[in-house]
């Protein structure tokens, strides 16, 4: 209820810098209003009390106010002080009515948790302070003339009550402990993939696909693909032309290649090609297939793109020796006239 509140009438978002205080000062403001109108109607029928009926009204009206400020006028500082200060002055006030009486002093609990966590830490102290302060002088003034409290259905109630606002305050709490830590591990998510993957072809790039070739501990093949002039399609026909085609020829080769390779842009217009696994027809025969799809693909082009692929076969603990294997069999196929596959063992 309250997210979409906060989302409909505020535009704020989960992650959103201040949307956890704007949380708690809807969700206080909500659970405050609710407390107080019972109370206003318990003091006025049941022991018809009007001082007590003064005090919640009062507070029934504060709650509008600071939920109207909230989210109609978005004012989220005036709104969550007015809240403090006047669950500052009520309370003080009920307390120093009631006294000791009907366990009212439990009230006083409410105030320094509320008030650092919507006011901040510095603020929030030193209001907790000064109420802290004037409660200890009501206190101390009143030793001898408070006579001991007894047990009545007053007390029970304000128990129950106070019982209800801290559980809700822990259900809040574990809840935005645990939304924190959702998006927290949805952000290092993001974190993690945007440092593996190329920002034009949103294919992997050489960093996780050469931490992946020092990792692999059975035989596998690696190959390098280069697209032929690539240079002369970006001087011929622009670098706007010549980023579609690399992103066109990563999703060719992404969709080719299957889910036993992995594909990655290493830099420029080279790509490289990881296969966990030592079959060699089949990784020749996926990457011919690549080979001759990149070839008939219709890049809006009026020429045709084509690459030129090394291969190797990687040996466990040989990163940088398969490395030369496949830039010298890439080097052969250039040689060889381009647009051909070449293969070191």
């Amino acid at each position: 209820m309250v997210e979409s509140l906060l989302r409909l009438q505020m535009g704020l978002a989960p992650d959103h810098e201040e949307y956890r205080r704007a949380y708690l000062t809807c969700f206080i403001s909500l659970l405050t209003l609710a407390v107080s109108f019972f109370f206003v109607l318990y003091n006025s029928i049941y022991i018809y009390y009007l001082p007590l009926v003064f005090i919640d009204g009062s507070a029934v009206l504060i709650s509008l106010l600071c939920l109207y400020l909230l989210l109609m006028k978005g004012k989220l500082q005036i709104a969550a002080l007015l809240l403090v200060v006047a669950l500052f002055v009520l309370s003080y006030l009920y307390i120093a009515d009631v006294g000791h009486q009907e366990y009212a002093l439990v009230y006083s609990f409410i105030l320094p948790v509320l008030a650092i966590f919507l006011l901040g830490l510095l603020a929030g102290s030193l209001v907790s302070l000064i109420y802290f302060v004037l409660l200890v002088y009501l206190c101390v003034s009143n030793l001898d003339q408070w006579e001991p409290a007894s047990y009545s259905v007053d007390s029970f109630i304000n128990v129950v009550v106070l019982y209800g606002i801290f559980f809700a305050l822990a259900c809040y709490f574990e809840s935005s402990r645990r939304k924190a830590s959702e998006m927290l591990s949805e952000i290092n998510r993001k974190l993690e993939l945007q440092a593996s993957t190329d920002a034009l072809t949103a294919i992997f790039n050489r960093r996780y696909i050469e931490d992946r070739l020092i990792a692999t501990s059975n035989l596998a093949y690696f190959a390098m693909a280069d697209i032929d002039d690539f240079k002369q399609i970006n001087d011929e026909y622009g670098h706007i032309a010549g980023d579609e085609v690399l992103q066109q020829v990563a999703e060719i080769m992404k969709n080719t290649m299957g889910a036993q390779s992995i594909v990655a842009r290493w830099g420029g217009e080279e790509f490289a090609i990881l296969f966990d696994n030592d079959n060699e027809s089949q990784f020749l025969e996926l990457i011919e297939k690549m080979r001759q799809a990149i070839v008939a693909h219709d890049f809006s082009l009026p020429r045709k793109v084509s690459i030129s692929v090394g291969c190797a076969l990687h040996y466990r603990g040989q990163h940088k020796k398969t490395l030369r294997r496949v830039d010298e069999a890439l080097y052969q196929a250039k040689s060889a006239g381009k647009n051909c596959v070449r293969i070191n063992l």
